[in-house]
């Protein structure tokens, strides 16, 4: 499958901006899901970055929220998505992180947490770059990525 993403607009933000974006993601007999809260500029900026052509050597393209930040950085992620390349072939690596939402008083030992690569194109990168854009606007119901 990959990954399936779908968008919840925040009915009470005034300026349309915050969302919840769910995840699901499968590869090779392992799955997960899970859920995180977005602002759209983050995720039409991560649609952006996924449409660089050729991803250089090396460079991640990453997105990922959590229910706690230090400046940019996601603490207590909920949803990751870093894509890169793999070789010099033009395959696509992309690598998803999904973890459940920690309630309180739980142990930390008790977080479920889903670690996942599957490969990709650039064309199917392409079309979900786009498809996300799309998502978060309010036209498509979800962005797939295979």
């Amino acid at each position: 499958m990959g990954l399936r993403l779908s968008w919840w607009a925040d009915e009470n933000d005034d300026g349309g901006q915050l969302g919840q974006l769910r995840a699901e993601a499968r590869s090779d007999g392992f799955a997960g899901a899970s859920s995180g809260w977005f602002n759209v500029e983050e995720i039409e900026a991560f649609a952006q970055r996924l449409l660089a052509y050729p991803i250089p050597a090396g460079e991640r393209i990453s997105g990922s929220t959590g229910y706690s930040r230090i400046g940019s950085v996601a603490i207590d992620e909920s949803v990751a998505v870093t894509v890169y390349a793999v070789g010099v072939t033009g395959a696509i690596g992309v690598h998803v992180r999904l973890a459940t939402v920690p309630s309180d008083g739980a142990r930390p030992e008790s977080k479920e947490l889903v670690h996942l690569e599957f490969a990709t194109n650039y064309e199917a990168l392409g079309r979900f770059a786009r498809q996300l854009k799309l998502l978060v606007q309010g036209r498509a119901d979800v962005a797939e990525l295979e």
